[in-house]
């Protein structure tokens, strides 16, 4: 298991401990999904009651979750995000991939706000979202973003995760013809729909909570560049949780050719976080955006 240094930010031994030690922060392990009623998940579920229709409802305490995501049975929950109700499967066993993370959240409720405050921001625009996960963010965008006769959303990640991108999809009732599904590694080929060879270069590319295994830093920068050369004019949305030393190297790569400006910054707002004596708890999330750098 990893050891935070003096500036508070976390030092692994090796990707897989940090994985672990991701999970051990979301009360969560590979294994059996969470039952209420036990006792020793008093600290994860509180405010328990039982509903009409029998259901058990309880609102996260987590200290790694927002209070706006809600555990309606041990798998789902659903995310209020600006007029939208969005329905989300969890999976523990597809691993960090299957879970919802605290930059996903914050990333989803920033662009449903600017899709709703400004309607024509992604209108007609092709987006693509970066290891999807849950698939958060973009059906959070599907769900409250018009994109017009021409836009399309395209999600992906790797063939674990897929099933559950798609069956959050479907519960959420997005529209096959415009959110599509993709498996894509980083640094492999781009889904021939966004090739720029073939005319459909990509408008905007979002992805949150991307960073934590380091052998995979330069393939995410590579497949970015690769979007960002294929259209200069893009732009990136990057949701992202200060965790550990390394998470800042990959933030020097890119500033080497990104601007990125500070669009939110986060603070945990549960009392548990503030006064945590962890300080992992009192890490903040961090939104930017992101646009190519012009030749100097």
């Amino acid at each position: 298991m990893g050891a935070y240094g003096d500036d508070g930010l976390l030092e692994t031994n090796s990707d897989d401990d940090f994985a672990s030690t991701l999970l051990h922060s979301y009360n969560l392990e590979p294994g059996p999904t969470h039952d209420a009623s036990s006792s020793q998940n008093a600290d994860v579920m509180k405010a328990s009651s039982i509903t009409d229709t029998g259901v058990q409802q309880a609102k996260i305490v987590d200290r790694d979750a927002s209070a706006a995501t809600e555990i309606i049975t041990e798998t789902y929950y659903t995310l209020a995000c600006h007029g939208a109700s969005i329905l989300l499967e969890r999976d523990p066993f597809a691993g960090t991939g299957g879970l919802l993370w605290p930059a996903g959240e914050r990333l989803a409720m920033h662009l449903c706000r600017v899709a709703t405050q400004d309607p024509s921001r992604f209108a007609n625009k092709r987006i693509i979202e970066l290891g999807t996960g849950t698939g958060v963010v973009g059906i959070a965008m599907a769900m409250t973003t018009d994109l017009g006769k021409e836009g399309l959303l395209v999600l992906t990640d790797l063939d674990p995760v897929l099933p559950i991108v798609k069956r959050n999809i479907a519960l959420n009732g997005c529209s096959p013809s415009r959110v599509t599904v993709e498996r894509l590694a980083w640094g492999e080929a781009l889904p021939s729909l966004f090739k720029a060879s073939e005319g459909h270069p990509v408008d905007v590319v979002v992805m949150a909570d991307v960073i934590y295994h380091e052998d995979l830093f330069q393939p995410l920068l590579d497949t970015l560049l690769y979007l960002f050369q294929a259209n200069p004019g893009m732009v990136g949305y990057l949701g992202y949780k200060k965790r550990r030393r390394a998470d800042w190297l990959f933030q020097k790569s890119l500033r080497r050719t990104f601007e990125m400006r500070l669009l939110e910054e986060v603070q945990p707002v549960c009392i548990e976080q503030v006064h945590s004596k962890d300080e992992r708890w009192r890490q903040g999330v961090y939104l930017y955006e992101l646009t190519l750098r012009s030749p100097s």
